[in-house]
């Protein structure tokens, strides 16, 4: 705003102003937004098929940051929630920003938002995979060129596992390598969980495996 001003010049008691010819630049009054930084937090959990949400958050008190003025309260709306498991280009588990979808200041129920300049640093929300750690047994066919196969008999052992989020179970079981020429491979298996509505969820499941002996015999 324009900070004008009335001047007079006075001689003693008496106001003399009209004996001279006043001239002034009007200079401006700024108010600066408070500028505060909010964090949200970060939050983790092993996959079990329900949705991880975290509401926390924190002002970042820093140089250069303010709290809230007295009296003034955060209003924040951060509805991003995860369920599966997110993997980054290599792989590896990456989760994601815990993002804010609104924030308002409020002074009682007046907002007061605009007189702060707001800025926020996301939290990552992560789900870990449950983890099997899997031995497969030494097995041999005749050459076929089938890649994976299925098997009445069960060629694997569960060292260690987090076990099934609950309503999910493998549906199927597969054996085999995509090497498919005589020789010995290592003998993979592939599962496929799924839940109770019937989707598949195994990308939510990490297998570590130790491979048995593929031995493919015959001729190509």
């Amino acid at each position: 705003i324009v900070n004008n001003a009335k001047i007079t010049i006075s001689d003693g008691s008496l106001d003399v102003s009209s004996n001279y010819d006043i001239n002034y630049i009007a200079g401006n009054i700024t108010v600066l937004r408070r500028p505060i930084n909010i964090y949200t937090l970060d939050k983790e959990k092993l996959y079990d098929g329900t949705e991880l949400i975290n509401h926390e958050y924190f002002i970042d008190k820093g140089e250069g940051l303010y709290d809230l003025l007295p009296g003034h309260t955060l209003d924040i709306i951060n509805n991003t929630s995860i369920t599966n498991v997110v993997y980054d280009y290599l792989g590896n588990v990456c989760g994601i920003s815990n993002e804010i979808e609104t924030i308002k200041v409020m002074n009682g129920l007046m907002p007061v938002t605009n007189n702060y300049e707001i800025f926020y640093t996301p939290g990552i929300l992560t789900i870990n995979p449950r983890i099997f750690v899997v031995e497969t047994f030494d097995y041999t066919k005749e050459f076929d060129g089938v890649s994976f196969f299925e098997l009445d008999e069960q060629l694997f052992i569960i060292h260690q596992s987090d076990g099934f989020a609950t309503g999910e179970y493998v549906s199927n079981i597969l054996y085999g390598n995509y090497d498919v020429c005589v020789g010995i491979h290592p003998m993979d298996i592939i599962f496929t969980i799924i839940n109770s509505k019937r989707v598949d969820v195994t990308n939510n499941y990490k297998f570590e495996i130790t491979y048995g002996d593929l031995e493919i015999t015959g001729e190509e």
